[in-house]
């Protein structure tokens, strides 16, 4: 029961943190005028992964908490070298990793999107990628 209420607040929270109208993704930061676009939305993504985590650790349904993340493509990145084709790959790839724990909801699926972002992260931005691994669900051994 305690699990649940939790997992509520945690929900009300976020999606008062996920706001859709992109003119005020500025506004939604506790950081620095100096934060890109970019730089936001990937904090609101790892919020929202956070909490994709919690769900399905706890078999909770995720399908009406789906996010924003289209926006990827066209955020202005804190470093203009970071747009181009390279980026964008990744980026289309996240989204279809994004559409996928969505459409099927697994542990799986959701260990894949965060590779998706781990493996950009290598690429682009590598500082936050031990706690983009923390995202990790770990699942039991299966014996075989």
């Amino acid at each position: 029961m305690k699990a649940s209420i939790f997992l509520v607040l945690l929900l009300i929270i976020s999606l008062f943190s996920f706001k859709k109208d992109l003119s005020k993704r500025d506004t939604m930061s506790n950081y620095t005028a100096q934060d890109s676009e970019l730089a936001l939305l990937m904090r609101e993504i790892h919020e929202n992964a956070k909490l994709l985590k919690l769900l399905l650790q706890n078999g909770e349904d995720i399908n009406a908490y789906g996010s924003d993340v289209d926006f990827i493509l066209e955020a202005q990145p804190t470093r203009p070298a970071v747009q181009g084709p390279e980026f964008e790959s990744f980026a289309r790839y996240y989204i279809k990793m994004n559409e996928d724990v969505y459409s099927e909801p697994s542990i799986e699926n959701y260990n894949s999107l965060v590779e998706s972002c781990v493996a950009c992260h290598q690429e682009f931005c590598p500082g936050p990628i031990k706690t983009i691994k923390k995202l990790h669900i770990k699942q039991a051994a299966s014996a075989n």
